[in-house]
């Protein structure tokens, strides 16, 4: 898989936009409005992918790619996204 470093930079930022201390870093509480905005945009750019997603009632996240059509590899993103 290719890495298109703008495309990562870019994406980085804007995760960084949801944060509960701007310009202290980067903090979401768990459950919290930031934490279920960040959760919400992942999971528009991965539907925008055509990935399937799963979340479960944790908000634990697991991201099947779309060409992985067996369901053996998932990217699984449990509190720390960025």
């Amino acid at each position: 898989m290719r890495i298109n470093g703008k495309r990562l930079i870019a994406d980085l930022k804007r995760l960084k936009e949801f944060t509960d201390t701007p310009g202290e870093g980067v903090t979401r509480f768990s459950y919290g409005e930031n934490d279920s905005k960040v959760r919400e945009w992942l999971f528009e750019q991965a539907a925008g992918l055509g990935c399937v997603i799963e979340q479960d009632a944790l908000k634990n996240m697991r991201i099947q790619m779309p060409w992985n059509k067996k369901g053996r590899e998932r990217i699984v993103i449990g509190s720390h996204i960025d």
